[in-house]
């Protein structure tokens, strides 16, 4: 991923006016689409599912009240696989 697409994502999570993070998220989409994956690096809560064996989106939702981190676009929810992982293995370890 570009560096430029990188801070573009970064400044657009950040974001909290609605006009601004429309416009930063429509140019997400457009870079998206012109390379044909999530160029974010990040996962959308479908892909985030099955990137953790399939699970329903429910529980995907129990695991961010149980410290899960999320990354909110608008109303869009993202992961970052590192993040999936993480939170994985030290679920594991736990127990």
């Amino acid at each position: 991923m570009e560096i430029m697409q990188k801070k573009l994502l970064e400044a657009t999570l950040q974001e909290t006016d609605p006009v601004r993070l429309r416009a930063a998220f429509v140019a997400l989409k457009g870079v998206e689409a012109e390379n044909g994956k999530n160029v974010s690096g990040y996962l959308g809560t479908k892909q985030a599912c099955a990137y953790l064996g399939g699970i329903g989106r429910t529980y995907l939702w129990k695991l961010t009240q149980s410290g899960l981190k999320v990354h909110r676009l608008g109303k869009r929810r993202l992961f970052k696989p590192e993040e999936l992982s993480d939170f994985v293995a030290e679920r594991n370890d736990h127990e």
